[in-house]
């Protein structure tokens, strides 16, 4: 059973914070919160580091308006609410989850809560507000899952989908900032020396948007909690980050759980930065937003050219009509989609109810293609698009390892050193 304990901050961890300079970086608690400096939150990454002087004074300075603010307490309906439900929700969840005898974490408990409720996923802004409304969402996080500079991301996946992810990653948050706290503060009391060791190294390897030759190079925003068994376990593989972090719930636009589990990429660094916008403007720290960048042999992810190249167009179409309608394939269309392991082509923005409501999939047009400014709103259209694996059908080709790189996105991206530590430390394990 998940430990109780009520305590959120330990006092030598205030005491170290708020001793490295002559600013206050953990406030006194006011009203039963907290506000936390920025500088503390963000990951310890090594070689980009300054001084322990300079980087906590400059950060503290900017502490009223660059701070996290949470609640004293675990374990009560002001935590909860803080992840994300309204306080009569909270108050009712946690009463039951302190009542119960379940061996279930904080975090699987309310996945489940929210998985009891049957609603539609639409893609009209009060069909989810009523959805909502249903589930005890706060007012706060559903005003940001709705932000309409982000409909079109928004669309690409069901409620309760972005609702698991974000309350998790809210309650994960909470759960572990004492630790994160203690390491975030061990690496800023190093000697400058050892802080700055290998910087023009790692800045060489840490270009974002890198191209090699012979490899694709794959990306997936996603948050931390769900990096643990890709960095944790023995060696990263493509089918590791495929299981536990492009996992897509069916349906969704390239098939559905009548044609197996699909895992969702994309090669464009631009598209998996717009979905990492989308969830630092959801949850409370931005900080736990990263993107994957995997470089894979070709041969690997494209083996015996078995690809799919779509274009929109009446495959296109056709395709993701009947996956997100979750019908069976007709005749020609299933021959194709048998015969490939990896579907690339434009990403949609039907979420699954708005194809359900039209009649045949000549009804799904150019308005349904995700579209995005990468160079921003005076510069051209391009197309989002996705690289999608099948399973099971090329697990054997994917067991090799794979350059796996890892870059936090808040408040630029950057590339994390030491990915292991920096997860095991994030999520509560021994350290690496």
């Amino acid at each position: 059973m998940e430990a109780r304990n009520s305590e959120r901050i330990s006092d030598c961890v205030i005491d170290t914070a708020n001793s490295l300079g002559p600013e206050t970086l953990i406030s006194p608690v006011s009203n039963g919160t907290r506000k936390i400096s920025a500088s503390l939150l963000s990951p310890p990454d090594l070689p980009y580091a300054s001084s322990p002087s300079s980087s906590t004074t400059t950060a503290a300075m900017q502490l009223e308006a660059e701070s996290l603010e949470i609640p004293e307490s675990l374990y009560t309906a002001e935590e909860l609410a803080w992840c994300g439900f309204n306080i009569e929700t909270a108050q009712l969840l946690i009463d039951k989850f302190l009542e119960s005898s379940t061996e279930d974490t904080l975090d699987v408990f309310l996945s489940h809560h929210i998985r009891t409720f049957q609603f539609d996923d639409d893609d009209e802004d009060h069909d989810w507000t009523a959805a909502m409304k249903k589930i005890g969402i706060s007012d706060d996080l559903r005003i940001r899952i709705l932000n309409p500079q982000f409909s079109d991301i928004r669309c690409t996946q069901p409620l309760r989908v972005w609702l698991e992810e974000f309350i998790t990653s809210n309650v994960l948050t909470m759960r572990l900032m004492d630790e994160n706290l203690k390491d975030k503060l061990e690496h800023l009391r190093k000697p400058q020396s050892m802080l700055r060791e290998g910087a023009g190294a790692e800045e060489e390897r840490s270009k974002f948007k890198i191209a090699r030759l012979g490899y694709d190079t794959l990306y997936r925003a996603t948050t931390t909690e769900r990096l643990k068994n890709v960095f944790l376990e023995t060696g990263v593989t493509l089918e590791n980050c495929m299981q536990h972090v492009a996992f897509s719930q069916p349906p969704n636009d390239f098939g559905w759980a009548g044609y197996g589990t699909m895992f969702y990429f994309t090669k464009q660094d631009f598209v998996a930065q717009w979905y990492a916008e989308y969830a630092a403007n959801c949850i409370q720290n931005k900080h736990d937003v990263v993107v994957l960048r995997i470089c894979s042999k070709q041969q690997t992810t494209q083996p015996f050219n078995k690809t799919w190249k779509l274009e929109y167009g009446d495959d296109w179409r056709r395709l993701v009509w009947h996956s997100r309608n979750s019908k069976p394939f007709p005749k020609q269309l299933k021959e194709k989609f048998s015969s490939c392991d990896v579907i690339t082509g434009p990403i949609s923005i039907n979420a699954t109810s708005t194809n359900r409501r039209m009649k045949d999939w000549t009804e799904v047009n150019e308005s349904h293609v995700f579209n995005i400014r990468p160079w921003g709103q005076g510069g051209p259209t391009v197309q989002g698009t996705q690289h999608v694996f099948k399973w099971p059908d090329v697990m054997q080709d994917l067991n090799e390892k794979v350059d796996v790189d890892l870059f936090k996105c808040y408040p630029v991206i950057k590339r994390l050193a030491t990915p292991r530590k920096w997860i095991a430390c994030r999520l509560g394990n021994k350290r690496q």
